[in-house]
């Protein structure tokens, strides 16, 4: 278990590097240039609900969230393939025993968060009115905080967590000093790290002897 869990810690420390040296390489050859999309591709319209605003860009991110979050828990729940992939995460190597190609898997898990990680992008990008390489760096935070409150393992997990999560940074904008926001997602890791550390929506797990 030990051995594993080092494994995962090195794959992390290693997708960061190679991550860095990515943004480093992208961020010379483009001279810093921030990313815009066409100005005439997307129309955004501003909606307002009482003192509330909200564009339909952003009304598009809610649904089309919503919707990859649930075909994503039906297919890892449902298809072959998911289960698959829940049984790798489980024990790899008990997985290869019992036939199924772990390194398939995994590249096939890399693809799918890839396309996510593309998809978010571009709503991304559409939503502020463009990014540079240095975008995603804002939202590291953010992420480890939802993964923390999560537990990993359910993506209803995530989903609710990051929900949370952004009910709560929302809620210190608009009511309290709007440079505390990023405050709230340490504030979230160190209470569930010391309440929880398992995550709110972790199960437990049971192994056969």
């Amino acid at each position: 278990f030990r051995i594993k869990r080092q494994a995962e810690l090195s794959f992390l420390v290693a997708s960061i590097g190679a991550s860095t040296i990515l943004d480093t390489i992208v961020s010379n050859k483009s001279n810093n240039t921030p990313f815009a999309p066409a100005p005439n591709s997307f129309h955004v319209h501003v909606y307002t609900l009482g003192s509330a605003r909200i564009t339909n860009i952003q009304i598009i991110i809610v649904v089309v969230a919503v919707i990859v979050a649930v075909a994503m828990d039906v297919w890892v729940r449902r298809s072959r393939q998911g289960r698959a992939v829940r049984s790798v995460a489980y024990d790899g190597v008990t997985s290869s025993l019992m036939g199924v190609n772990v390194n398939l898997v995994a590249a096939g898990t890399m693809f799918v968060a890839g396309l996510l990680a593309g998809l978010a992008g571009v709503l991304l990008a559409v939503n502020i009115g463009g990014e540079d390489v240095t975008t995603g760096q804002d939202y590291m935070l953010t992420a480890f905080a939802i993964l923390i409150v999560d537990g990993v393992g359910s993506i209803r997990g995530a989903v609710a967590s990051a929900y949370l999560i952004a009910a709560a940074e929302t809620a210190v904008v608009a009511w309290g000093p709007a440079n505390w926001r990023d405050g709230v997602a340490f504030a979230l890791i160190l209470l569930i790290l010391l309440v929880r550390p398992q995550g709110l929506f972790a199960r437990k797990r049971f192994q056969r002897a």
